[in-house]
């Protein structure tokens, strides 16, 4: 899912192929053949919601326990989301002698750099999934010792200190994250981060931890060889009983994102100095027609852009959002000379991506690559589960787990020129120079 990484990667010149690559690894995985299943949802008294996908071609469950980005994270807070992913990891003993002698996966642990976010996923023979239910129960409930503690803040705080090596300049640099995202969420610059993890006590973490991975914070996602029922059953017997989480203390205040054309420059102390890239980010809704405008931009010559298309690298796309309506799509190229005629020459390229419609041929061949990974998506159990988290966690419906492909095969060539008029503006961006 977009989640998964960086909204960019642009530490090394091969980078930009290797996500090419990728993308073209996803479009060409065989999917099975399956007759979509419905989807059952149900919601416990303490607030933890749950979503069953019944798939019984092979006698396993895959199970996603996702704790919700609230995206309101306090400056007194800052740092804690990362302090307790740390702390919680002691309960990778207890793991691995499940995965032992279950013979079966934990396939992902964490979040994207930084988040804070837990996702715990865990692959299984159907016979344990009471057992696997009874082990993720386990990251609410278990008590963390201070010796925990104080180690994971020891860790969390030195890493923070540190210079962090270029690799997501929405990741990584303080300055751009805040421009972006201006007045849209709450900024965590790196100080602000050291200096609270200097006065947090075990206790506050403790505290913070029942506002935060509770049952009102969360939701299951459990697919394959199991029925409604008996999900229902399992589920509420190791978790109905865990309380709803305590309430913070006060609301988050989030003023409306600063409109207007934004633009900063940064120098950059990288391992591959003479690449330069400038990186166009627009705050958007979520519009399905801006991802296929990113396909159609990826990697592709288009005859009536060549011109353009000259005078910068390949543009690598990415349009992620989250459940707190921030979506964005970004972007990226390399560029060679000066930055302002490069940042003039490429909106001269969006000009012309806005003037008339691409023809029905290029939108086919976009629509194609931007339905790769929907594509994927049923092909095995850990994917359904993956990707029902990924949905629930940026707001999005569970049945586009079915019905992305057909919506993004709707889309047509006005679709596409209609949105990128309306989101593709110079009130609507921030453009980042990153200079070596």
């Amino acid at each position: 899912s977009n989640s998964e990484r960086p909204l960019f990667h642009p530490s090394c010149a091969s980078e930009i192929s290797r996500l090419n690559i990728m993308d073209e690894t996803w479009m060409n995985t065989s999917t099975l053949e399956y007759t979509p299943n419905p989807l059952h949802e149900f919601t416990l008294d303490n607030g933890l919601k749950v979503v069953v996908r019944e798939d019984h071609r092979t006698p396993q469950v895959a199970l996603t326990l996702t704790f919700a980005s609230r995206g309101d994270e306090r400056p007194e807070e800052f740092g804690t989301g990362n302090v307790l992913l740390r702390a919680l990891r002691y309960l990778n003993n207890d793991y691995e002698a499940f995965i032992t002698e279950s013979g079966g996966t934990r396939f992902r642990y964490g979040d994207s750099p930084g988040s804070g976010q837990l996702t715990d996923s865990l692959f299984v023979p159907a016979e344990h999934l009471e057992s696997a239910l009874k082990l993720q129960s386990k990251l609410m409930t278990t008590d963390l010792p201070d010796e925990s503690l104080h180690n994971a803040l020891n860790i969390t705080r030195d890493r923070n200190k540190k210079e962090s090596f270029f690799l997501s300049p929405i990741a990584y640099s303080p300055e751009i994250e805040c421009l972006v995202y201006a007045g849209s969420r709450h900024y965590r610059s790196h100080q602000a981060v050291s200096a609270n993890l200097e006065r947090l006590s075990p206790d506050r973490i403790r505290n913070l931890r029942r506002s935060r991975h509770c049952p009102d914070n969360a939701q299951l996602a459990i697919t394959g060889d199991i029925g409604i029922e008996e999900a229902r059953r399992l589920v509420e017997r190791h978790f109905a009983d865990i309380p709803r989480g305590e309430p913070s203390f006060r609301s988050a205040v989030q003023v409306p994102a600063a409109p207007g054309y934004r633009r900063i420059t940064q120098y950059l102390d990288t391992q591959h100095p003479e690449y330069s890239m400038m990186i166009f980010i627009f705050n958007t809704p979520l519009v399905y027609e801006l991802e296929v405008l990113g396909a159609l931009l990826e990697g592709v010559t288009l005859p009536r852009l060549a011109a353009l298309q000259e005078k910068r690298g390949g543009v690598v796309p990415r349009f992620i959002g989250d459940n707190q309506g921030n979506t964005i799509l970004g972007l990226a190229f390399y560029i060679h000379g000066d930055p302002q005629e490069a940042e003039e020459n490429f909106w001269k390229f969006l000009d012309e991506v806005k003037r008339s419609p691409f023809s029905p041929e290029e939108i086919d061949s976009a629509v194609n690559k931007a339905c790769s990974l929907p594509q994927v998506w049923n092909s095995s159990l850990e994917h359904q589960a993956d990707a029902l988290s990924y949905l629930y966690g940026s707001g999005q419906p569970l049945q586009l787990l079915d019905d992305k492909v057909g919506l993004l095969r709707s889309i047509t060539p006005a679709d596409v020129h209609v949105a990128a008029n309306a989101y593709l503006t110079r009130e609507n961006v921030t453009v980042v120079c990153a200079l070596p």
